[in-house]
């Protein structure tokens, strides 16, 4: 993962802390974050603004969301991975059966 400082992360969560009741701008930073695959920093940001209980509420409930929205990423790349995985363990299994019954008519023609 970068540790660089994202700058359209940095003006969307700034647009957050300026309209804090604004629905579009948490959504826009979460989804932003979640196409940079930076949900833990997104995470970070919320957790930031638990101590203040007018923001609380919300950021719980954000917080929330970009679990989910992680859960969904790691669900995603394991079945990716999973598929990737069977497809070539089918390749190697046709490509072994293909040599076997080639060394058996090779050994029945002999």
């Amino acid at each position: 993962m970068d540790d660089a400082p994202d700058e359209l992360l940095e003006a969307l969560w700034a647009n957050v802390l300026q309209d804090w009741e604004a629905e579009r701008t948490h959504d826009a930073f979460v989804a932003a974050s979640a196409d940079r695959r930076r949900l833990g920093e997104a995470a970070a940001r919320y957790r930031s603004q638990l101590a203040s209980p007018e923001r609380k509420p919300l950021a719980e409930k954000k917080m929330q969301a970009i679990a989910l929205l992680a859960v969904q990423a790691l669900e995603s790349e394991r079945t990716t991975n999973t598929s990737r995985a069977s497809r070539w363990i089918a390749w190697t299994a046709a490509v072994l059966t293909a040599a076997a019954v080639a060394v058996l008519v090779y050994a029945m023609t002999r």
